[in-house]
C-alpha cells in the first residue's frame, strides 16, 4: 500500500494549523477553563441574589413611604444601605448568614435614587 503524493505536506499543514489554532484560541480567551467558569458562575449567583435583595428592600422602602436618603457615600447613607442589605439578603440553605459579597453588592444596588 502506497500513500498518495500529497500526504506529507497535508499532514504537516494540519499539524501546524492545530498548533496555531490552539495558541490563538488560548491567547484570545476563547477557551473557558473550569476555574474561570466557576468564577463567572459565582459572580452571576451573587449578582442574582443581590438583585433580589435590592428589589425586596425597594418594596419595603416604597411600602413604608420611607424618605431615607440612600444616595451618596456619606457614612450615614452607607450605613443605612448596609443595614437594609443585611436585612433583606437571604442566606442560602445551610448558611447562618447571607454571604458578605451579596450584602455588599445589594448595598451598591441601593445606592441610587428611589421613586
Amino acid at each position: 500500500m502506497q500513500l498518495p503524493n500529497n500526504t506529507v505536506p497535508v499532514a504537516i499543514g494540519a499539524a501546524i494549523g492545530a498548533v496555531a489554532m490552539s495558541i490563538i484560541s488560548l491567547s484570545n480567551g476563547w477557551v473557558v477553563t473550569s476555574s474561570r467558569m466557576n468564577t463567572e458562575m459565582e459572580e452571576r449567583t451573587v449578582s442574582i441574589q443581590a438583585s433580589i435583595c435590592a428589589a425586596r428592600a425597594e418594596v419595603f422602602l416604597k411600602d413604608s413611604n420611607s424618605t431615607a436618603d440612600l444616595q451618596g457615600y456619606q457614612a450615614a447613607a452607607s450605613e443605612k444601605r448596609q443595614e437594609l442589605a443585611r436585612s433583606y439578603a437571604t442566606p442560602l440553605l445551610g448558611d447562618d448568614a447571607p454571604d458578605s459579597s451579596v450584602v455588599d453588592a445589594c448595598a451598591r444596588l441601593l445606592n441610587k435614587s428611589h421613586s
